[in-house]
């Protein structure tokens, strides 16, 4: 049996979603979480070669990458490393999104949060 809809469930399960209270995530980013972060990333980083680096969170936590990025900027050398966020995952908030990272060519993906290996 072929089911047809003209869209009237998917816009009330939508506005349902909408009116909810937000999610918060757990994301732990503190002065250890950055020191190691951008000691990382100056090593990935030469003086004759700079890298593009993209910060991925889950999607509950996005609210805090611009402070993420932000501090990340500025503790590392501005020159050697560019800090890009990923705001839109492919796949689930657990996966390493290298298909996005791909596409503008970044050299390593800090992938903030749990991440599931697949």
């Amino acid at each position: 049996m072929i089911e047809f809809d003209d869209g009237r469930r998917a816009i009330a399960q939508r506005v349902e979603a909408a009116s909810s209270p937000p999610v918060r995530a757990a994301v732990s980013w503190g002065d250890d979480e950055l020191r190691r972060c951008a000691s990382c990333l100056m090593a990935l980083s030469s003086s004759d070669r700079a890298i593009t680096a993209c910060v991925q969170l889950p999607d509950a936590a996005l609210p805090r990458c611009a402070s993420i990025c932000a501090s990340l900027s500025a503790a590392v050398d501005r020159r050697r490393v560019r800090v890009v966020a990923m705001g839109d995952t492919s796949f689930g908030s657990c996966c390493v999104d290298e298909v996005n990272a791909l596409h503008i060519a970044a050299d390593a993906v800090l992938h903030v949060g749990h991440a599931c290996g697949t």
